[in-house]
């Protein structure tokens, strides 16, 4: 037989004991001679150094006629309350352990009591084991000892509660003894089974959020939070759902509550700021989303930026290249309205605004040379107000045009064919990957010409701040 750390001496008197069928005195010397030695390198392990560093509240064992698991999982799991539930008829194996945990300081006794119970009354197990657990204090349950029904109601009530169930497993076994070998036991935690289906749930609420279907990455959300007792990442994951479903609607209204929600959340939920503390900050996020509603012009165009980019990834390229184009847009009455001293008004322009010191005359000549229309537009348009700009602003001589004004307004011309064709605006055309990228390198040159390098920076900054955050750094 090998060895396994206990004295020689003992442990073969242990062996003759039990194979002359003498159980008591075996289990006498077992208690006085072997499990002490071995309870120093089983609590040594590991494994079970970081089992005892839980700092469990209430450990409650499950006991038959053998009390040495009992006193192993004690040792290793080191709880503050010892509760045994126990055979009616076994008052001396609770005594035998309660005498060996304290004369080897490992609880004192006043910790520790014993509940006897029907060992084949589910439902007064049941019932036992439930009145033990202490709420709100971390608890686990010894499944080991006992008849079958105890361990199987024992481990229904603490699944049942959320509470985490152990085992005292035994690596070797003595085919001879029909016994395991001391010192190759084990303990082992067993995860409750609708963990795995509550994290199956969690993931897939992170694979839709993260490919972008904030509504059914809510909804899963919301599954996981109805079923879950520690539900923090699933809060957050809600509320920055609602969040981006409004952004995505372009519902400035609803979006502005669902930010308040947010930051509410965050301000008056110390749980979930430790959940994010060192590994996620949504400072720069909240301060982005809020943006969104306002007026400002940057703000605008990178959040039209951003969205035609996240419509894109879903492969709805007539909504990106819809949006790309109407950054455009915004880009061009935000070049305009700097023209001149007085604000122009692109439905309603007042040439005088932009025109220099030829006069409106001289404006609308140059106008009518560079596009080869009729004269002075009724209302300006993206193709229009690019060539007032290059006329006025001399745009097209800006990186990263740099280049001739009808080349430059050629350019964006083409822009605005690629958009007319779409199902979405005047064609009958569904729109490319390329023809989104298209028009999206067309948005970025045009911000880079129009913006100054800050406001540039800002846009840039702005767009990457809309972009949802890792909620997988929480897990």
């Amino acid at each position: 037989m090998q060895k396994t750390g206990t004295p020689d001496e003992p442990r073969q008197r242990w062996v003759e004991l039990l194979q002359s069928g003498q159980s008591a005195a075996a289990q006498e010397l077992y208690f006085e001679a072997i499990l002490p030695g071995l309870l120093p390198g089983l609590r040594a392990r590991p494994e079970h150094r970081e089992i005892g560093a839980r700092k469990v509240h209430t450990l409650v064992s499950l006991m038959g006629y053998s009390p040495e698991t009992t006193v192993i999982s004690t040792a290793i799991v080191q709880p503050e309350r010892l509760v045994v539930i126990t055979s009616e008829n076994v008052p001396e194996s609770y005594e035998r352990m309660l005498m060996f945990l304290v004369q080897h300081r490992i609880l004192p006794g006043w910790r520790a009591h014993f509940v006897p119970v029907d060992p084949v009354d589910y439902e007064g197990i049941y019932r036992a084991v439930k009145a033990e657990l202490q709420t709100g204090r971390e608890n686990l349950v010894d499944i080991t000892g006992g008849k079958k029904v105890m361990s199987a109601t024992a481990g229904a009530v603490g699944w049942r509660l959320d509470v985490p169930l152990c085992y005292v497993e035994n690596e070797r076994w003595d085919t001879v003894l029909r016994r395991p070998i001391p010192g190759s036991e084990t303990l082992i935690i067993l995860r409750n089974p609708a963990d795995f289906k509550l994290a199956e749930l969690r993931n897939e609420a992170l694979v839709a959020y993260h490919k972008g279907d904030y509504g059914d990455a809510e909804r899963l959300f919301g599954l996981g939070r109805a079923n879950r007792t520690n539900y923090v990442l699933e809060e957050l994951g809600i509320a920055l759902c609602s969040c981006y479903r409004a952004l995505l609607d372009l519902d400035a209204k609803r979006l502005s509550k669902a930010v308040v929600t947010l930051s509410d959340l965050l301000e008056n939920r110390p749980n979930i700021r430790d959940l994010m503390k060192g590994r996620l900050d949504l400072e720069r996020h909240l301060r982005a989303l809020s943006a969104v509603g306002t007026a400002e012009d940057v703000a605008f165009i990178g959040t039209c930026l951003f969205l035609s980019d996240l419509y894109a990834q879903k492969e709805r390229h007539d909504f990106g290249s819809l949006l790309a184009y109407r950054a455009m847009e915004a880009l061009v009455r935000y070049g305009l309205k700097r023209g001149g001293e007085r604000a122009f008004n692109p439905r309603r322009p007042d040439w005088s605004v932009l025109a220099g010191a030829g006069g409106v005359d001289e404006l609308e000549l140059k106008y009518k040379r560079l596009t080869k229309e009729s004269g002075l537009p009724f209302q300006v348009g993206l193709v229009s107000g690019f060539a007032l700009l290059c006329i006025a602003d001399e745009l097209h001589r800006k990186p990263p045009y740099e280049m001739t004004a009808a080349k430059a307004v050629s350019r964006v011309v083409a822009v605005a064919e690629r958009r007319n064709k779409s199902v979405l605006a005047h064609g009958t055309e569904v729109l490319s990957t390329r023809d989104h990228q298209a028009t999206s390198e067309g948005a970025r040159d045009l911000a880079r010409a129009i913006l100054a390098p800050h406001d540039f920076e800002r846009l840039i900054a702005h767009k990457e701040s809309l972009e949802p955050p890792d909620l997988s750094a929480l897990l």
